[in-house]
């Protein structure tokens, strides 16, 4: 009998958590890591994250027995930035890295040991402006891989329902990205992965300090194949010392061919 909480040969999870910084040079840089690697994912995407060559050559000169369990991918941007760290040995690559966009976007390929595809689409939505076209972008890259199995995940800075994703909103400074995001859910060619399985809850993934302000920006939008392939989401709060974002954990199954 497999024990409990152990996971399966045929299960990996994908977590994504906009870390404010992983601070290699400052006092924080030992809390921002930890509070990365502590989290239990096989695949961790991490929205501003800063982190440039420069960076992670520190990071692998001070944490080098830490870091040695990851590779790591991304667009190593000082400004904003999406790294990506994939345990090693558990049985999926990364390939086909692009930098959709130097500070905000990288698309990259996670194939399984069975020979499964996905292509995931990592992004850093602008804060300051309301810009569809960023949102188009990102759709229009993963949609130009053959694979069927898609995700974009990321912090969107955008709520995709007022209703449900926000408390104590003043002001709506994103309804045009919203629109166009809610069009891709309800023409079913990208599901909104939180609401797939919690039509109706109110769970927060941004808040102030105080908390008096809260949002759910970190998203995660699948295609209807992988979507199927999706076991559950769930969001994981931290210090507001290490960050303002709770993490968004995705359970996914990976179909593993009997062998015969």
């Amino acid at each position: 009998m497999q024990p409990k909480n152990q996971k399966t040969l045929s299960e990996f999870t994908i977590a994504c958590t906009n870390i404010r910084s992983l601070c290699p040079e400052g006092k924080k840089a030992e809390l921002k890591l930890h509070t990365i690697t502590k989290v239990k994912a096989d695949i961790h995407i991490i929205v501003d994250s800063r982190l440039d060559e420069s960076g992670l050559k520190k990071w692998k000169k001070s944490q080098k027995k830490l870091i040695s369990r990851f590779d790591i991918f991304g667009n190593f941007s000082k400004d904003r930035g999406v790294t990506i760290i994939v345990k090693k040995a558990i049985g999926v690559t990364i390939s086909n890295v692009e930098k959709i966009d130097v500070k905000n976007t990288v698309l990259f390929r996670l194939t399984t040991s069975a020979g499964t595809e996905t292509d995931i689409c990592a992004v850093y939505a602008p804060s300051d402006i309301d810009s569809p076209k960023f949102f188009e972008s990102a759709v229009d890259a993963v949609n130009s891989k053959a694979c069927s199995n898609r995700l974009i995940i990321g912090d969107f800075n955008t709520t995709m329902s007022v209703g449900l994703d926000q408390f104590n909103y003043t002001t709506d400074p994103h309804f045009k990205c919203r629109e166009f995001l809610t069009g891709l859910e309800s023409g079913e060619q990208f599901p909104n992965v939180f609401r797939t399985f919690y039509p109706d809850r109110r769970s927060f993934t941004w808040r102030e300090n105080d908390t008096r302000k809260r949002a759910r920006l970190d998203v995660a939008m699948a295609s209807p194949s992988l979507l199927n392939n999706i076991k559950e989401i769930s969001h994981k709060a931290h210090s507001f010392k290490a960050t303002d974002h709770a993490t968004l954990l995705l359970l996914s199954l990976i179909h593993i061919s009997e062998p015969t």
